[in-house]
């Protein structure tokens, strides 16, 4: 058994499993001062046998037992003070004697095990010989010397900067700046806007807000920035509704939008991250008139609040979005006056994924609000086995199929099955107004398709109506009209499909009452599931504000997610390869070339 003991393997996992329990006592269990106590004693107790045990070796050793018998000393010094430093000195943990003891066992510790454990495993190779190579053993307890003054310089330099009290906070900085669709909204601002920050001199979150103030400055003439103490106007800050300092006031002629943000810049940051989006709808809810949004239902459309057996997606957000933009949102069916018009109050009527005919009434009444100049968002169902509303739809000289399209090669990867080829995504997108975001970023924009239909011009186009067709599909898309999710060539086209049209009918009482119609082949685009993705919630700002086609600010983004990342089967193909094959190679090919470069020296 002292054989075992005195080998310098046992030897070196003893120290080893010492300094375990010791870790164990000073960093996991430190909530717990019985437990965390008694690990530090017990890894203590078996660095004081290892040592003992090192030290009992003699005439194997030589003159190499004043090096191990050191290290090892050194090694339990380390863990003494570790034992004391955790449990038998008294004061915060952050004080200048927990900061000494802590930093000065830690350097012991790594100028101690790691020559110790080198010049155990230099050992190895001649543990078996009776006279030890020195120059070799010697040469191990420098590197490994050397190694542990390396971690030292770590130690110390983490300690010197953890006590200095600099932060730097780049994602702040980034947060705080105006973004492309803030830029766009006081851009497009017809009106007056007067933002008023109420703040002292010399304040780091006014100096922020100004430097957020100064990029949007630039950009209207429309837009005035000034910063007021609430103290020196305390009579205009009491109309406002401010009662002190630290608010962002947005003002058109007697609307007014608070902003509270707060004086200090430690507890302002969540609120300077947030602004950005406070502001553009500030700016909105100050500048829009009151406008109101139709949506019709009783033909099976989608819902804001959908029974518990209707599992399809609904349109909260959407909804949610509207009321952004100043929108009062009011369903519109039989028992509201579907039957025989369109209320005239109506400033966008929304038909989203009806599911069942509407009845000849009800499209007499859409037809008559057509030639009054009504705007219309319409998006089609493709699945369940809905109708195509080719009665509807003429109105507007367009034709839908709700043959569901498919695609072998350009797919979003959903649910990792064969069924991705029915989600499809596309960004090609036409110059038409009604998509303008889209056309500028389509490089890093698509608008997500979930099982989608596709749309067609009817043969004949009705009077003083012009039909464009502003988005299609990749060229590789097919009609799957078996339903088997593979293309079929005897009765399969691949070919663009038309999956979304903008439809104006001119009046000629003037273009303020030009009818605007928008036509989508996919409903689901819209839907709570699908709306956050890709480009879905630009291209629904892009609709909106084409339809009410108003030099007034339109919020275009529903909410904030990560988007989808969109593949093809070449792609995933790539990817598998290029790791299963390519990076065994190239860690080969690296290996072969260092063994051959190494046997010439």
């Amino acid at each position: 058994m002292n054989q075992l003991f005195s080998h310098s393997f046992s030897l070196l996992g003893m120290t080893l499993v010492g300094l375990i329990f010791l870790f164990l006592g000073e960093r996991i269990l430190t909530g717990l001062d019985f437990e965390a106590l008694f690990c530090s004693a017990v890894g203590v107790g078996i660095l004081l046998v290892a040592t003992v045990l090192r030290a009992s070796r003699s005439t194997q050793l030589g003159t190499l037992k004043k090096n191990f018998v050191t290290f090892q000393s050194l090694v339990l010094l380390s863990g003494v003070l570790a034992l004391i430093n955790q449990h038998l000195i008294v004061g915060d943990s952050m004080s200048n004697a927990h900061s000494v003891v802590n930093i000065a066992w830690l350097i012991l510790l790594a100028c101690s095990f790691c020559p110790l454990f080198a010049i155990d495993v230099s050992r190895t190779a001649t543990s078996q010989v009776a006279a030890v190579e020195k120059a070799r053993t010697i040469q191990a307890r420098n590197r490994g010397l050397a190694f542990g003054l390396l971690l030292s310089i770590c130690f110390t330099g983490n300690f010197l900067i953890s006590r200095q009290d600099l932060r730097a906070d780049l994602s702040f900085g980034k947060k705080a700046q105006a973004t492309e669709q803030t830029k766009e909204i006081v851009r497009d601002m017809s009106r007056a806007i007067s933002v008023t920050l109420y703040y002292p001199r010399a304040n780091e979150v006014s100096d922020s807000l100004q430097r957020y103030f100064t990029s949007l400055e630039a950009l209207s003439s429309n837009l005035t920035v000034r910063v007021v103490d609430h103290a020196l106007a305390t009579e205009e800050a009491s109309e406002a509704g401010v009662n002190g300092n630290g608010y962002v006031v947005v003002m058109h002629e007697t609307n007014s939008e608070k902003i509270k943000v707060g004086t200090k810049l430690r507890s302002a940051r969540t609120a300077l991250r947030k602004f950005d989006a406070n502001f553009a709808k500030a700016i909105v809810k100050v500048s829009r008139e009151k406008a109101i949004a139709y949506f019709t239902v009783g033909h099976g459309e989608r819902s804001m609040n959908p029974t518990s057996d209707d599992k399809r997606s609904p349109v909260r957000l959407l909804k949610q979005q509207l009321q952004a933009n100043r929108y009062e949102v009011k369903p519109l069916g039989i028992a509201e006056g579907l039957g025989h018009s369109i209320p005239k109050d109506a400033s966008i009527v929304f038909i989203l994924g009806p599911e069942k005919p509407f009845l000849a009434e009800e499209i007499d009444a859409i037809r008559d609000a057509v030639r009054r100049g009504v705007r219309i968002l319409v998006a089609l169902e493709a699945e369940r086995e809905s109708v195509t509303h080719d009665e509807l739809l003429s109105i507007f000289g367009l034709k839908f199929n709700n043959t569901l399209l498919a695609n072998e090669r350009g797919f979003v990867r959903v649910t990792g099955t064969k069924a991705d080829r029915n989600f499809l995504y596309s960004n090609r997108y036409s110059s038409h107004a009604s998509v303008t975001t889209m056309t500028r970023h389509s490089n890093r924009l698509a608008t997500l398709f979930a099982r989608s239909g596709y749309l067609s011009k009817t043969e004949k186009t009705p009077k003083s109506t012009r039909v464009d067709v502003v988005l299609r599909s990749l060229d590789e898309s097919f009609a799957d009209i078996n339903s088997n999710l593979k293309f079929d060539s005897n009765n399969e086209t691949k070919k663009s499909y038309d999956l979304a049209a903008a439809v104006t009918r001119t009046s000629t009482r003037g273009k303020s009452e030009e009818t605007r119609v928008f036509v989508l082949a996919d409903v689901d685009t819209f839907s709570d599931k699908y709306v956050k993705y890709q480009g879905n919630p630009y291209l629904l700002g892009d609709i909106i504000y084409w339809l009410r086609d108003v030099k007034e600010p339109v919020l275009p983004t529903v909410s904030e997610a990560d988007v989808r990342i969109v593949h093809k089967r070449d792609e995933d193909a790539l990817w598998f390869y290029s790791t299963i094959l390519g990076m065994p190679f190239a860690v080969f090919g690296f290996g072969l070339i260092w063994i051959r470069r190494r046997n010439r020296a």
